[in-house]
């Protein structure tokens, strides 16, 4: 289980975005609760199943999300011990 399966579009705080990154031509948006849950279906659907349903509005390619803190954006938290 990862953080996009364990988490629902209803769970995230109206000010917490989302970075949207175009696997294809590499642009970049920002999704939040609201823009998400304004696409049919997606209110309640978890955040891989949101990632594998949004697509880049430039190129129209896949995407994927990360979680932004602030400024900083996270995708894997980890290293070696």
């Amino acid at each position: 289980m990862t953080w996009k399966s364990d988490l629902k579009v209803s769970d995230l705080d109206p000010a917490e975005r989302l970075e949207a990154t175009c696997r294809r031509c590499g642009a970049v948006r920002y999704e939040t609760r609201a823009t998400c849950s304004a696409v049919p279906g997606l209110a309640d659907a978890r955040l891989d199943e949101v990632e594998r349903r949004l697509t880049c509005r430039l190129c129209r390619g896949p995407i994927r999300l990360a979680r932004t803190f602030g400024h900083l954006v996270t995708g894997f938290v980890g290293g070696m011990a």
